[in-house]
Order: structure tokens, then C-alpha cells, then sequence
């Protein structure tokens, strides 16, 4: 599983969730986003061919 995103964003607040269905609920608490960088994270099998070389 690789978790990134397109672009910095302001701030995402989760407001709900359940494992057992899969599901996360969350509402982002700005408008704006930047150009900052994000990271990248990999977990499970090769998923250390994502490090920084």
C-alpha cells in the first residue's frame, strides 16, 4: 500500500471511523494548500524500494 497525496492541503479533520466497515469520515478545515512538499509512505511487501536513495 503506497499513501501520498497531490499537494499539501491546510488541515484535514477526522470526524469519524470504523475498521470493521472500512471507512474513514473527515472534513478539511481550510480552503488552501500549498506548494509544499508531501511525504510518501509505503507499507507491506517491496515497500522498501520507496526509500530515499
Amino acid at each position: 500500500m503506497i499513501v501520498t497525496a497531490d499537494h499539501e492541503t491546510g488541515g484535514l479533520t477526522l470526524l469519524d471511523g470504523d475498521t470493521k466497515r472500512g471507512y474513514v469520515d473527515g472534513q478539511f478545515s481550510t480552503s488552501d494548500h500549498t506548494g509544499v512538499m508531501v511525504p510518501v509512505f509505503a507499507y507491506g511487501p517491496h515497500s522498501l524500494d520507496f526509500r530515499e536513495i
